[in-house]
């Protein structure tokens, strides 16, 4: 067997028996961080893409709302949810 594949078959028995990608998306603060590098020119653009990070893997589901929701701030959503009940 050669170096390679010793080395992957360790690192596939340190995973405990999960896959890869499941090792690696079902941790939270990489998840939070792999968001942390989306693109944020303008806020705009940054919400959409944690918008569309949310809708694309239900790994990133809940880091990207979180997020969402922090840069929309609760007053900002709060009030506005309040403007749309008052009509």
């Amino acid at each position: 067997m050669d170096s390679l594949s010793s080395h992957t078959q360790t690192i596939c028995t340190d995973l405990n028996g999960l896959t890869a990608k499941d090792f690696f998306l079902k941790n939270p603060d990489l998840v939070t961080q792999i968001l942390s590098h989306l693109p944020f020119e303008n806020d705009k653009k940054y919400r959409l893409c944690l918008f569309n990070a949310a809708l694309t893997c239900k790994d990133f589901l809940d880091a990207a709302l979180d997020a969402l929701w922090e840069k929309i701030g609760f007053f900002s959503a709060s009030t506005q949810t309040v403007a749309r009940l008052a009509r």
